[in-house]
């Protein structure tokens, strides 16, 4: 018997459980360097331990957590993980949704006791000062984070947020009526909001519905899926099933297209999966990969193409020669902390094509702010950040599988002359924007002369600015990206 409990508490240990009863807790591994987290909300009477904790009867070895899965999943890599939980004991007395709310969105907020142990594990950003935020809701769990993001629906605005919602009753639950007498001795109010055809939860479902269908004014990012038990919990041979369920599909499907059933799968045991392939599983993984973050990368094409319009917007500065009295302390003030902004974005949520246009149009920006800087160390460093990303730009080309053998070649002539350290600051201008517009014609169809036309476009500029006979190393670089006849 002793052999079986310490193979428990090895099990137990190496699944990571926190203690029973412990909410609001960062999940490992602890990452801050990344934009996502995936925020698990339980239900009632439940826990961060238990709700989501699959335990084989008879081999402890093959109890799994749902956390825990999700840490192995290469789909999920980049993503953090996040306990989030609410009181929700029998005798929690007049505690109900509003309070349970408000205690998940301050634990979002704040990373006050949400480490195992804060010397060694650092996560600096708090949930909500994350992009990307998914929850995993089960039943009340839904409830709560529903009427959180309608009631704080300001903060989570600019989020692109996720919602799973699973076994989550939009009306309530006929067995929560069975269970109102005897919660209800314990003065649990939070269980009588959760009765069929509520006050609370009308007025919530009418509010989420208002927030979902309000043309995606309120939160521009979000989308979710629901989805259902198949049966009820006692599911025997030697007992006669139920026909109802805890949450049924009218309650647990009214928000979302596509609601999902649950194959095989009890109101509880849809959260406790014993692998990968289990259907609540497969639920959130599919949701993520197929509607989650395909949203995030729109929502980072959206964000890169802002700031490219700028940067568009100053590079037709930037080419107007005969205006550059007028527009040099405008790209000195702008270009640079516009590169920035644009190297802020994260590659994890960009197609490969925006990818190359993020590192293409920061090299702009470089170039054009290590034009104009009148200081020499500055404009050193900037025409370095220039080369840093133009490399950066070409390397994604170069890996891209619809490269023309012309251009290839072409962009490794460039490669060879990149390594010569002996070029001055100003020359890296030059094969910085070269680098530029080679990106800018990825694709199909390009061909040698609509480069030659290009290099013939940016050369007279820059000899208007370097006069290329009054100097050797700036000639020899004119010759050195020059395309061949």
């Amino acid at each position: 018997m002793s052999d079986k409990i310490d193979q428990k508490e090895i099990t137990e240990n190496l699944l990571g459980l926190p203690e029973k009863n412990q909410n609001n807790v960062w999940y490992p591994p602890f990452l801050d360097t990344n934009n996502t987290v995936l925020v698990f909300v339980h239900g009632i009477l439940g826990d961060s331990r238990e709700t989501w904790f699959y335990e084989d009867k008879t081999d402890s070895k093959q109890n799994t957590y749902w956390p825990r899965l999700i840490s192995e999943d290469e789909q999920f890599k980049n993503a953090s993980i996040f306990l989030g939980g609410y009181m929700t004991e029998f005798d929690s007395l007049k505690y109900d949704g509003r309070h349970a709310a408000r205690e998940l969105f301050t634990a979002l907020k704040s990373n006050k006791g949400a480490l195992p142990n804060p010397e060694i594990h650092k996560v600096s950003k708090t949930v909500m000062e994350h992009k990307n935020l998914l929850f995993i809701t089960h039943s009340t769990g839904g409830i709560i984070v529903r009427y959180l993001l309608y009631h704080e629906r300001e903060a989570f605005k600019d989020k692109t947020v996720g919602l799973a919602l699973i076994a989550s009753p939009s009306y309530g639950s006929q067995w929560a009526d069975r269970l109102t007498p005897l919660l209800g001795y314990y003065g649990n109010k939070l269980s009588k909001q959760l009765q069929w055809n509520s006050g609370f939860l009308n007025q919530l479902h009418d509010n989420f519905k208002d927030l979902v269908g309000a043309g995606g004014k309120r939160l521009p990012y979000m989308v979710g899926q629901e989805a259902i038990e198949n049966q009820f919990v006692i599911h025997s041979k030697w007992w006669w099933p139920s026909k109802s369920l805890i949450v049924e599909p009218e309650s647990a499907a009214q928000y979302f297209p596509s609601p999902k059933m649950l194959p095989g799968t009890d109101h509880f045991s849809t959260v406790k999966p014993d692998g990968t392939a289990h259907p609540g599983y497969d639920f959130v993984s599919t949701f993520f990969v197929e509607k989650y973050k395909p949203l995030i990368s729109e929502r980072a094409y959206s964000d890169l193409n802002t700031l490219v319009v700028q940067a568009k917007s100053l590079k037709e500065k930037f080419e107007s020669i005969d205006d550059y009295p007028l527009h040099r302390p405008i790209i000195l003030k702008e270009a640079e902390p516009l590169a920035e902004q644009i190297l802020g974005l994260d590659d994890a949520e960009l197609l490969f094509g925006d990818q190359i246009d993020k590192y293409r149009y920061a090299t702009l920006c470089f170039l054009m702010s290590a034009t104009f800087d009148p200081n020499e160390e500055k404009r050193t460093s900037l025409g370095v950040k220039a080369k840093q990303y133009a490399e950066e730009t070409l390397s994604l080309i170069e890996n891209a599988e619809n490269l023309t053998p012309n251009r290839k070649g072409y962009s490794k002539k460039i490669v060879k002359w990149i390594g010569e350290e002996r070029l001055k600051d100003y020359t890296l201008h030059l094969k910085a924007i070269a680098l530029a517009i080679l990106a800018q014609k990825t694709g199909s169809g390009v061909t040698i002369e609509m480069v030659k036309q290009t290099f013939s476009e940016i050369s007279s500029g820059f000899q208007e600015l370097y006069p290329a006979n009054s100097n050797p190393d700036l000639k020899r670089a004119f010759e050195s990206i020059k395309p061949e006849e």
